[in-house]
């Protein structure tokens, strides 16, 4: 999937980027946070050292910082290298939350339907433009989250 995208649009550049092991602020705040979220498989988090070191080969950084999840930092790029108006930023993830980022230089790059969204797309997914993501995600709930929203939307 990622090869496909980095062939498909050949950035210049690529980080991938991970949650801390450490407990966020959202967990102190809410403790039930993704707390029904299944475990990471055995078999898939045993294939963790060789993803980091694949991307390592082949000069991609990996980015982690403690107590934040890769949303925060995630956030954190988007803001920073959007400054730059010669910078288009790709979000390469299948979390809805990202879609808070999308913006004239920003896409996200759906992995599961494998397609760029951007602001149309945004829309016709959830019915509100990206700045009024988190804001419609808190208001009717996230399920992967954990997070109830409001009962009755």
């Amino acid at each position: 999937m990622l090869a496909g995208f980095y062939e498909s649009e050949k950035p210049d550049c690529l980080a991938l980027v991970m949650d801390s092991r450490e407990p966020n602020f959202r967990a102190k705040i809410y403790p039930e946070y993704k707390a029904t979220r299944d475990r990471m498989p055995d078999d898939l988090r045993s294939q963790e050292p060789l993803l980091y070191e694949l991307f390592a080969s082949l000069g991609i950084p990996t980015v982690a910082l403690g107590g934040f999840e890769a949303d925060d930092i995630i956030g954190t790029f988007v803001t920073e290298f959007g400054k730059n108006p010669d910078n288009s930023v790709y979000i390469v993830s299948g979390d809805k939350d990202l879609y808070q980022f999308v913006g004239e230089k920003v896409a996200v790059y759906d992995t599961m339907k494998r397609v760029i969204a951007r602001r149309k797309e945004a829309i016709e997914k959830f019915g509100v433009p990206p700045e009024r993501v988190v804001d419609y995600l808190a208001i009717v709930g996230d399920s992967s989250d954990n997070i109830p929203g409001i009962p009755g939307f």
